[in-house]
């Protein structure tokens, strides 16, 4: 069972009985909530299929986030998805997240990526964290096309992602408004820096994503911790 909150979803638990429970008295296995007015079952078929949707996202084992490289000064989806350098920062930090695999052959979550032809780039990079796995979309491993300055089969991938990671060497200042998606609503900007040996990571949520925490915290020297920090929020 489940109830959304304003400060995220809660999840309970009831175990199984033959005995007929009542709305009312399920609500009340929350409880800290008032209960207004009766709770009534939803019989709408399409309502039903929303909810059942819900719920098998959240137990969902599967997820795909997008990677992208930005230069500084770049203001525009259009040249960060032209960018097709993996420098030493980068790739530093794309192992630490994950590890690069050879797409042809692969036969475990592809997040939608071409394991048989190579047409989505031959290698991409993926984890498991607390038995989940992710499969990253990065930019600069998916096919570049020097006649198309819009990389439409690269945004096809990133711009479907609902979590995009923006990766940057320097402190320069990001605006998630430069990417123009429906899908994606979380931005994380990842900035490596080199003196300190440390990362700095801010966040930018849509305004229809839900509070959640805990608060994320601004820098990591300890790049073990924020690898789990990260992926597991």
């Amino acid at each position: 069972w489940y109830q959304r909150r304003v400060r995220g979803l809660q999840r309970i638990y009831l175990p199984v009985s033959q005995k007929t429970r009542s709305p009312h008295s399920i609500c009340q296995e929350f409880g800290d909530i008032e209960v207004l007015r009766a709770p009534r079952e939803i019989k709408e078929a399409e309502i039903q299929k929303d909810l059942l949707y819900i719920e098998e996202q959240e137990g969902a084992i599967n997820f795909k986030f997008g990677v992208l490289y930005r230069k500084k000064g770049q203001s525009t989806d259009n040249e960060i998805l032209c960018n097709n350098d993996i420098t030493p920062s980068f790739e530093k930090f794309l192992d630490l997240i994950g590890e690069k695999v050879a797409l042809k052959g692969f036969n475990e979550y592809r997040g939608g990526l071409d394991v048989k032809g190579d047409t989505t780039g031959t290698h991409s990079y993926r984890t498991v964290m607390e038995g989940k796995h992710i499969m990253f979309h990065v930019a600069n491993l998916l096919p570049f096309s020097k006649d198309n300055p819009q990389q439409v089969e690269r945004k096809r991938h990133i711009g479907n992602d609902i979590v995009n990671i923006v990766f940057q060497e320097e402190d320069d200042e990001f605006d998630p408004t430069c990417f123009r998606s429906q899908m994606s609503h979380i931005y994380a900007s990842v900035t490596y820096k080199v003196e300190q040996d440390c990362y700095l990571l801010r966040v930018f949520n849509e305004e229809a994503v839900p509070p959640y925490g805990p608060e994320i915290a601004a820098e990591y020297t300890d790049h073990e911790h924020f690898r789990r920090f990260y992926l597991s929020n």
